[in-house]
């Protein structure tokens, strides 16, 4: 599925190198083969072994600048995610981080960001969840569009809110 030196994305980890396909480390007589992975964002040298025929571990390739500028009217279209109840907010982060799709991470960016916006009008504080999942979404979509990009990280939000602005009315 994937190939040694390819940077994927896995789950809550986001961008993530993968450094050998291999046995496992636990049991290398076992016929299993793994991925190592090396997430980007990492200030360890720690790695993730994961199991290679597992259909079900939430991987994914990373976009395309194609698919990258498709995004776009997509986000124009519709911008924030739907929280029915402030009690499903996490759910709903949640469900859009583990679908490990770039137009629901973008969605969570501009809702939380526009959230902040209001909570700071009325001078309070944005509640820890948002910050969290913000942090989560930034970590993995931004280091996958400097991958594609080959723009630096620092930049990476500037791009999004140049490539994704509201249209003028």
């Amino acid at each position: 599925m994937f190939s040694a030196g390819e940077h994927i994305i896995y789950s809550i980890f986001g961008v993530c190198l993968v450094e050998k396909i291999a046995a496992s480390p636990v049991d290398p007589s076992s016929e299993q083969l793994y991925y190592y992975l090396r997430p980007v964002s990492a200030k360890t040298n720690n790695f993730i072994c994961i199991p290679k025929d597992n259909p079900s571990l939430p991987m994914r390739t990373l976009i395309t600048e194609k698919e990258l500028e498709n995004l776009v009217p997509e986000i124009r279209k519709d911008r924030y995610l739907t929280v029915a109840s402030e009690k499903n907010r996490r759910d709903v982060y949640k469900t859009a981080i583990m679908s490990l799709d770039p137009l629901q991470y973008l969605r969570l960016i501009f809702t939380v960001e526009s959230r902040r916006e209001n909570f700071f009008k009325s001078k309070k504080r944005l509640p820890e969840t948002d910050i969290e999942f913000e942090r989560t979404a930034k970590n993995s979509l931004y280091h996958e569009i400097e991958l594609v990009r080959n723009i630096p990280f620092e930049q990476v939000n500037d791009f999004v809110h140049t490539l994704f602005a509201q249209p003028e009315e």
